[in-house]
């Protein structure tokens, strides 16, 4: 089960050159941050030099509103967010989502969880 595992957990070398250079990754879900902490441990572990920037974001305001008015206005404030399905069009319209295509673990993915254009 776990033998191609490290395939499967794979990312696009330009997201992890993107943000080496960037030296962060901004995240808002609505997790709480105690039980964020070990994905975040993980993560820093496993890409050394790229620091987790953890927001909980209790509404889709938080966690989809603020970051797409920022994208509308140039600024990007969030890297990774989740639960912002009630303004996924928004987000669609604006082409503010990076597709997941490209993701080894993406194939494995039922359909019904494929988002519209490959936006998990």
């Amino acid at each position: 089960m776990l033998n191609n595992l490290k395939a499967e957990l794979a990312v696009p070398k330009s997201w992890i050159s993107g943000a080496q250079q960037e030296g962060q990754v901004n995240v808002i879900l609505s997790q709480s941050a105690a039980n964020a902490q070990p994905d975040v441990d993980a993560f820093e572990q496993r890409y050394p030099g790229i620091k987790v920037n953890y927001t909980v974001g209790s509404t889709v305001v938080q966690r989809g509103t603020q970051p797409l008015v920022a994208f509308e206005s140039g600024k990007y404030s969030t890297d990774v967010t989740a639960g912002i399905s009630a303004e996924i069009g928004q987000f669609l319209s604006h082409d503010a989502l990076t597709p997941l295509t490209d993701l080894p673990m993406w194939k494995y993915l039922p359909n019904p969880t494929r988002a519209t254009r490959g936006c998990g």
